[in-house]
């Protein structure tokens, strides 16, 4: 049988109204098909669900793990670049007596403080370089510039979780007796 019925339509008086006269039935309204979605429609559209949600997750996770590891890096290129800064400030400032006015210690005293002094020691294997200078840049701990000249002296230690760590030290006067650093 053909899927398509014959229909005919007849005017009745007024103009643009219809009235189906079908003289047949439909043999079996079963035909018709039924709203909504079978069982295996469903499932797969929810597995293409569950591949596109896991696919835009797995980005999300690396483009922040990658802004993590950005972060901890600016965050280790500022701490070097201010270290930079006070070293070059250090140095830029630094203090050595002229020759009339120096001479060398004696054997029993101390050194002089108004020299450049380097001296390296060995830390897991790496050679490590001290420096010890005096220089007119300080780092003010109370009110107001420092003044005068100071004892700076940088070292590298190991740090608690393996890695070297760059220290500074200041002594206020130069002139002062220095103790030896660990």
């Amino acid at each position: 049988m053909n899927q398509f019925q014959n229909s005919s339509f007849r005017l009745d008086g007024a103009i643009g109204q219809r009235q189906e006269a079908s003289s047949q039935q439909p043999a079996n309204r079963n035909q018709n098909p039924v709203a909504g979605f079978t069982l295996m429609e469903v499932l797969v559209a929810i597995a293409i669900l569950a591949v596109v949600v896991t696919t835009i997750l797995a980005s999300f996770k690396s483009v922040f793990s990658t802004t993590e590891i950005l972060d901890e890096s600016a965050d280790i290129y500022e701490m070097a670049k201010n270290c930079m800064k006070r070293l070059t400030s250090d140095l830029e400032s630094i203090h050595i007596t002229q020759r009339p006015l120096y001479k060398p210690p004696e054997f029993d005293q101390p050194p002089d403080p108004y020299r450049i002094v380097t001296t390296t020691s060995d830390i897991d294997g790496t050679g490590i370089a001290q420096l010890r200078f005096a220089s007119r840049a300080h780092i003010s701990l109370g009110k107001g510039p420092g003044k005068g000249i100071a004892e700076i002296t940088y070292y590298v230690q190991a740090g608690n979780d393996g890695d070297l760590v760059l220290k500074r030290v200041q002594k206020n006067s130069a002139m002062q007796h220095r103790k030896p650093l660990p």
